[in-house]
């Protein structure tokens, strides 16, 4: 009977009931019975539950690292090491995805509509940074595993961690032989590297890697000759930071029109998970529209997440008792806060305070997306280039 109504299943159906059905079914009759104690996903992928012995000597161990902020000035953020590593150990694995060094080009146009339009070369993707390569071949290795992006360049003495392409069977070692044309028109990644322990790490010790001399080289020239750079209106770029440490008032739209703010800047208002119902005691119309007043929330500026996008229109002479502004004259701000996504009608906010706005860079204006920002790859050792691979002259 049970046999007979599986093979109905099978048999019945228009394509699509039938597809859907078929899937959930086994291939074979005699397990149903399991299918019904595990579940259909669970038999469809029998092996995605091993045993600890398996993964103890096939797995790869992803959590030995975490991000933090770097202990290295201007490097943003840090790897830093979850538990004791000893010498020698795996740190943590770094399946890579092949690239070409002239995909990293980054081009504009004078009219992007037309075929024919002039178009130039305008820098290098931030990608760049992340990847591995050598000066002598055009590919270039872009790792995906957890973390390993944050790991930060130390020198020969102060590196505490090296790569080596991995042993783990994962590594297709057989696309080392293959040229960069072939890499190119192969359909999956498949290379791997991984990142050891060169000596003891502690734990919360931040991990380093060698870039290499050239990146070294390259790192310290941009650093001398760096200058601001100037926006379209010649303005020089100003990190937010700057802005946000000094805590200089904020220019309201109409004072923006003779003293503007560089194009990257932008401000946040903190204004957190506004009720309606209890804004309603302080709910009034004004010259700039329906509004309430600012109140505040614990933890209101533990997140960025509850910042959003505002105008400054108006510098409130009085002042909000118990929240007193860093203003000399005790001022807050009337702001047009755009805080729903979906209505472009902006939320008047009264009485907010200095330290409940900041500056942010608008997306993809922050000083990493500068067409003069630093771009070099990660060295890739000369011992771990495959002859195959080398395609270019130096």
């Amino acid at each position: 009977m049970a046999r007979d109504l599986w093979e109905f299943f099978n048999m019945t159906g228009d394509a699509q009931q039938k597809n859907r059905v078929r899937v959930a079914l086994p291939e074979k009759f005699e397990d149903v019975k399991h299918v019904m104690e595990v579940g259909t996903a669970r038999h469809s992928v029998p092996d995605s539950i091993r045993p600890m012995e398996w993964l103890e000597e096939n797995g790869l161990c992803l959590d030995n690292i975490r991000p933090d902020d770097s202990t290295i000035p201007q490097a943003g953020k840090g790897a830093f090491a979850t538990r004791f590593l000893e010498r020698g150990q795996v740190i943590a694995p770094a399946p890579l995805v092949q690239l070409r060094r002239k995909d990293m080009e980054v081009y504009d146009s004078d009219d992007i509509r037309k075929k024919k339009a002039k178009t130039w070369r305008d820098g290098t993707q931030l990608l760049l940074n992340y990847c591995f390569g050598h000066a002598e071949s055009s590919i270039l290795l872009f790792p995906y595993a957890p973390v390993v992006n944050y790991i930060n360049h130390g020198d020969s003495i102060e590196a505490n961690a090296f790569i080596r392409w991995s042993a783990h069977e994962g590594n297709k070692r057989k696309l080392l032989l293959r040229t960069p044309d072939e890499l190119n028109d192969s359909e999956h990644a498949g290379l791997m590297l991984e990142f050891v322990a060169k000596r003891d790490i502690e734990v919360g010790e931040e991990v380093l890697v060698d870039y290499g001399e050239e990146w070294q080289e390259a790192w310290e020239k941009y650093l001398e000759e760096w200058k601001p750079p100037l926006d379209e209106e010649d303005v020089a770029y100003v990190n937010p930071e700057v802005l946000n440490d000094i805590m200089v008032p904020v220019r309201t739209v109409e004072e923006q029109e003779e003293d503007p703010y560089p194009e990257n800047i932008q401000t946040l208002c903190f204004v957190g998970p506004f009720d309606e119902k209890k804004g309603e005691k302080t709910k009034k119309t004004d010259e700039w529209g329906e509004g309430y007043d600012w109140t505040f929330y614990h933890n209101m500026y533990f997140t960025n997440k509850k910042g959003y996008p505002c105008d400054i229109v108006a510098r409130d002479g009085e002042d909000l008792a118990g929240y007193q502004s860093v203003e000399p004259d005790g001022s807050h701000y009337i702001a047009k806060v755009y805080k729903r996504k979906k209505s472009k009608k902006p939320l008047i906010v009264r009485k907010v305070p200095r330290r409940a706005i900041e500056f942010y860079d608008r997306k993809y204006q922050s000083d990493l997306f500068l067409r003069t920002a630093f771009r070099h790859e990660i060295g890739l050792p000369t011992k771990m280039l495959p002859k195959a691979w080398r395609d270019v002259n130096v």
